[in-house]
């Protein structure tokens, strides 16, 4: 979640990090925000998912940002 990458064609979702909640936009609409949350077994848990009320925002949005965050080794 910590690694920058900027948004193109192929990753259209942003993310950035402002006083413990990742923040999730695309084309200038902030979509979603979220917290980690640490766990006993050294993992890490998304928690406090909270949907904007923008017309754009879809839960499935976080998905593709995972994918382009697991795209880049």
């Amino acid at each position: 979640m910590m690694r920058a990458y900027g948004t193109r064609w192929d990753n259209r979702y942003g993310v950035y990090l402002d006083n413990g909640w990742f923040y999730v936009y695309r084309s200038h609409h902030l979509l979603l925000r979220y917290r980690l949350t640490s766990q006993p077994d050294s993992s890490y848990r998304i928690t406090d998912l909270q949907i904007s009320n923008d017309d754009h925002a879809r839960v499935e949005d976080l998905g593709e940002v995972l994918y382009s965050l697991n795209s880049f080794e």
